[in-house]
């Protein structure tokens, strides 16, 4: 069965599919011709946007961790 990527996450989609399965993002038409793969390639744009995500999820844990800490010498400074 035919698959292609989708432009926004790089998820396999069924050929059929109308939105990518993971974010919900459009997909655009797929179009089968004769003699070429049944798999459509992520653009480099969608491996732009997979980076970004992982460095966007790194950036907001080392936040959320900065933030705990700083509450935790706030609790104990007041003591």
């Amino acid at each position: 069965m035919a698959v292609r990527m989708c432009p926004k996450c790089s998820e396999e989609n069924l050929s059929t599919a109308v939105v990518c399965i993971n974010c919900g993002a459009l997909l655009p038409k797929f179009e089968e011709t004769a003699g070429e793969e049944d798999r459509v390639l992520p653009s480099e744009e969608a491996k732009k946007n997979k980076r970004f995500t992982g460095n966007w999820l790194v950036a907001t844990l080392l936040l959320a961790i900065l933030i705990a800490l700083a509450l935790l010498l706030i609790k104990f400074a007041v003591r």
